[in-house]
């Protein structure tokens, strides 16, 4: 991403700003409803999904009953609460692999002071993953949910196509409570945006509420 974008990112998202560690490659199947618990019927139709691991819970897309988590390979030696906690449930949507969606949750991330993230850190979070997709930013918008416990979540919308292609993509990035949420879908053939169940997808996420 090139700076004049990140200068663009920082300023509609100017609230309160660590490395992650790398993502490990070994990955394991979580299907259906909860952490863990198998409900292949679900691989044709929306489901919600709850996960204590990560601490959210949103709505699948229909295509999306097998899902699949990545976590980093952590240090057996280091300070656990120095340690950067990442968890990221995805699925390849009807095992098409340009089309899918993830989650991804980030704890114990700290701010250059050494506090809790800002979001400066969500948008680090979100430039990283761009790359990854190889997309351009074509619309940003700033996002607010209330919770029922009455706090805000906050985050940063953005739409997002690769050069030279039909191809979409949709970030989110949220900040609650000094955890950070990346929600993303992608679509290689485009017509992400306007789908009601990707749609449903994003404004169905809540984090889990103690």
């Amino acid at each position: 991403m090139t700076k004049r974008a990140t200068l663009a990112l920082l300023i509609a998202f100017p609230l309160a700003v660590g490395a992650v560690a790398a993502m490990g490659s070994d990955t394991r199947p979580a299907i259906g409803g909860k952490d863990g618990q198998n409900a292949p019927r679900l691989l044709t139709e929306p489901y919600e999904y709850t996960s204590d691991e990560g601490g959210f819970k949103v709505m699948w897309p229909s295509g999306c009953g097998e899902l699949r988590r990545r976590e980093p390979n952590y240090d057996p030696d280091a300070d656990p609460f120095e340690i950067v906690y990442v968890s990221n449930v995805y699925c390849d949507q009807f095992g098409q692999h340009g089309r899918g969606c993830a989650v991804t949750s980030i704890v114990n991330l700290k701010g250059p002071d050494g506090g809790p993230p800002g979001p400066a850190e969500v948008v680090s979070r979100m430039e990283e993953h761009m790359q990854t997709l190889s997309v351009n930013v074509v619309k940003q918008t700033a996002v607010q949910k209330a919770m029922p416990n009455g706090t805000v979540i906050e985050g940063l919308d953005i739409r997002a196509k690769p050069p030279n292609s039909g191809g979409e993509a949709w970030l989110r990035g949220l900040l609650y409570e000094g955890q950070i949420f990346l929600l993303s879908a992608w679509n290689i053939e485009g017509e992400l945006w306007e789908d009601p169940e990707i749609q449903a997808f994003f404004n169905s996420f809540e984090p889990l509420i103690e």
